[in-house]
């Protein structure tokens, strides 16, 4: 089939306005003309797999393309099937504590809409605001709040997948108690579209905290920081997020969050979210481990922290010059 009848079909499948010619595609450095194609329901998804599949074609799932750079870049690329229009959040079950949304929905739209229930998914990887499911799910990103609450992995419970010859998997439920067989959809988290495309999923969701505070510390020697995080994750403490930060990082932290954080070549930030009176005992622990350690430390108030966990999760982008 040629070029053009592969056009016309994918049009019959998805409309004239949803088939795109593109040049090449930044980063990728392809300099033919490849096909993006952007269907708006699983069926038609479906469909552009099966007729790439008879043809012969590369397809390339992509959403808001945040981690294109993961992993080695494609020999062919065909078709680009972009997942933008499959932006339905289809069912939020807030008693039950989850929610079923396609795939090119993102994080900071699903959280978005969560929050009129006072609840949310606890992934807080890079670039909320334009990751999409889909991509979350195939690249299993993460962020901070993974020590508490786990990574896309632990948080999935269902999931329906395109294969790469039209047909469809369904694995998984919409309840959080779902024991039976195996746990097919955790197979393909983490495989960057290799195994599928991603049209749907289900994640259980948790409450949002009533209540936040965090501690920074920077220290003299990577010995010590080391003991203090050492001590901080054997103790009975519920972090819900502990990370170790560059001095420059830091540096930057403090200066846009206004923290009192002087010199050291290693630091540290803790995350304690619960209710108030919980996390103001939790947090003087961990400024006690931190200061027993020969830290220097500072709580940072649940107002200013948006700004200071916004630094630490983007630092990869603020970088790249």
């Amino acid at each position: 089939m040629s070029g053009t009848s592969v056009i016309d079909n994918l049009i019959g499948i998805v409309g004239q306005d949803d088939v795109l010619t593109e040049s090449g595609l930044k980063g990728l450095g392809y300099d033919r003309p490849i096909i993006v194609v952007r269907p708006f329901a699983e069926e038609q998804v479906s469909e552009i797999l099966k007729l790439a599949a008879i043809e012969s074609l590369a397809v390339i799932p992509r959403g808001s393309g945040t981690k294109m750079q993961l992993g080695n870049n494609p020999e062919r690329a065909d078709i680009i099937l972009s997942t933008k229009k499959l932006c339905r959040i289809i069912e939020h079950a807030s008693s039950d504590l989850t929610v079923t949304s396609e795939s090119g929905v993102t994080i900071g739209e699903l959280n978005d809409e969560l929050a009129k229930e006072s609840q949310f998914v606890p992934i807080d990887c890079p670039e909320m605001e334009l990751s999409t499911i889909g991509g979350v799910i195939s690249t299993n990103a993460s962020g901070s709040l993974r020590l508490r609450y786990g990574t896309a992995r632990e948080l999935l419970i269902g999931l329906r997948i395109v294969k790469s010859d039209g047909t469809v998997f369904k694995g998984g439920s919409k309840v959080v108690k779902n024991v039976a067989g195996y746990d097919m959809p955790k197979l393909y988290v983490g495989s960057l579209g290799t195994l599928g495309l991603v049209t749907e999923a289900t994640f259980r969701l948790y409450p949002v905290p009533e209540y936040s505070e965090n501690c920074v510390a920077s220290f003299d020697s990577a010995e010590n920081c080391s003991e203090a995080i050492s001590s901080l994750l054997r103790s009975d403490l519920a972090l819900s997020a502990l990370d170790r930060v560059d001095q420059n990082l830091m540096k930057l932290a403090a200066e846009n969050c206004g923290l009192d954080i002087k010199g050291g070549n290693s630091c540290l930030a803790a995350r304690v979210m619960n209710v108030e009176k919980a996390v103001k005992t939790q947090i003087a622990e961990v400024s006690s481990v931190c200061g027993s350690n020969g830290g220097n430390c500072s709580v940072v108030k649940e107002n200013e922290e948006a700004a200071l966990w916004d630094i630490f999760r983007e630092f990869t982008r603020l970088n790249e010059t």
